[in-house]
């Protein structure tokens, strides 16, 4: 057990980054801003917030490419996917009909 202690130091111990923590928090204010001040807390903002959680995931992703150095560990083929399915989300919400909702908040107010 002693052996273990001391092969990890107490000062080398892994904190997390400022800029992570500043990501989150930008993150968490920007959720809530919109949930609550932009949308009024309607049910329909979970489409923009669930945007805004996948675009923090990127967000993180280049956090550890440029505190890394490297891109090792990441794998092209997850982030080739990623890029597919945001294209075919794009294209679903430029020409065709999808992503709408189908209840009463995606209907005008009259």
């Amino acid at each position: 057990m002693m052996a273990v202690m001391a092969a990890c130091p107490t000062n080398k111990l892994n904190k997390t980054p400022s800029s992570v923590v500043a990501a989150y928090a930008l993150f968490l204010l920007g959720a809530v801003s919109v949930w609550h001040l932009v949308a009024d807390g309607a049910f329909s903002s979970i489409l923009t917030v669930s945007v805004m959680i996948q675009c923090l995931s990127l967000v993180l992703l280049g956090l550890q490419l440029s505190s890394a150095g490297s891109a090792a560990g990441i794998s092209a083929q997850t982030l080739l996917l990623d890029a597919l399915a945001l294209c075919c989300r794009l294209s679903s919400t430029l020409w065709l009909n999808g992503y709408l909702p189908v209840d009463a908040t995606g209907l005008p107010d009259h």
